[in-house]
């Protein structure tokens, strides 16, 4: 029973001392003014060019024009700024999500969108946080551009595939295999 005392006793104090050192440490605050120009600094707009055929069927699709155009902007240099600019960014991506042309609504596609989307919404969780780093945010937004790079890449092999031509009886081979793989 004196063990059973003991370990409790030990126990509470424990607690009460780890309490007592995490209060000591002060939460950080959110940064001024410098980490917010930091953060501008290193915003990465060097987006990649398309080739002339995906600017062909892009120059229509306006919610890509609208990101497009968001994204090469940088954000202001205040914490309001940079967290709309990552919201923005979050919100125009899912509207590419739901407006794909048809020449490019394929599974190869949809998963470029859904990497950035995962990319914007870690930046957005980030520039959220209650310490920001401009070095954390910088890598997040770098990781973006790269995916939405990959993105148009993704375009650019969509579209040199949909210039292919099909051989003389390809496309009834497709359909009679397709037809035979349903149940």
């Amino acid at each position: 029973m004196k063990k059973f005392f003991f370990l409790i006793i030990s126990l509470q104090l424990l607690t009460i001392i780890s309490c007592q050192s995490e209060k000591k440490q002060p939460k950080k605050k959110i940064n001024g003014s410098n980490t917010y120009h930091a953060i501008v600094e290193k915003w990465n707009n060097q987006l990649y060019k398309p080739n002339a055929l995906v600017h062909k069927v892009t120059r229509d699709w306006d919610d890509y024009n609208l990101f497009w155009f968001e994204f090469s902007q940088k954000p202001q240099p205040s914490l309001g700024g940079i967290r709309q600019k990552a919201t923005a960014l979050s919100k125009k991506i899912e509207k590419l999500q739901s407006s794909l042309p048809a020449a490019y609504n394929n599974q190869e596609t949809r998963s470029r969108i859904m990497v950035m989307q995962t990319k914007a919404s870690m930046l957005e969780s980030r520039v959220y946080a209650d310490y920001l780093n401009a070095d954390i945010i910088a890598t997040y937004q770098t990781e973006l551009v790269e995916a939405f790079d990959l993105f148009q890449k993704q375009l650019e092999r969509t579209s040199a595939k949909s210039q292919i031509n099909f051989e003389a009886g390809e496309l009834e081979m497709r359909s009679q295999l397709s037809k035979d793989s349903l149940p």
